[in-house]
């Protein structure tokens, strides 16, 4: 009987193992990867409407707190009580206070958005809106 004894055969059935689990591996950490991870940014809108609107037309604490966290559109008026009631308290903090401690308010507005972790995208440039875009 002749026996066929090659030499490094069975290195190379190892080295195809190995590779075979590498490849696998990279695939299943790719597929991880993808279902893990979205680059798509989130989106959040403010606009201020004008002091005449009425208070149906104003987003409510529950959907600011909402759109704050997962983005979305707020619209708001340029009314510290109503801020401070939508928004909670201590928004006003993250404006600059003259010495009666009076501060822009729509500055507060803005510093506190963005200390929610957002980023200041655009503010409006024409005049004929009020609509300010975050992301984050």
């Amino acid at each position: 009987m002749e026996e066929n004894n090659q030499p490094g055969l069975g290195f190379i059935k190892f080295l195809l193992v190995v590779i075979a689990i590498g490849i696998g591996y990279l695939c299943f950490a790719q597929f991880q990867g993808t279902q893990s991870f979205d680059s798509t940014p989130k989106i959040l809108i403010i606009d201020v409407l004008r002091d005449t609107v009425s208070e149906d037309s104003l987003s409510d604490s529950t959907q600011v707190s909402n759109a704050l966290e997962d983005g979305g559109m707020i619209q708001i008026k340029i009314d510290n009580d109503w801020l401070e009631d939508t928004f909670g308290y201590g928004y006003g903090y993250y404006g600059a206070a003259d010495s009666d401690g009076y501060h822009y308010t729509l500055g507060a507005v803005m510093n506190y958005v963005a200390s929610q972790g957002w980023t200041f995208v655009q503010a409006p440039s024409s005049g004929l809106s009020t609509t300010y875009y975050f992301e984050k």
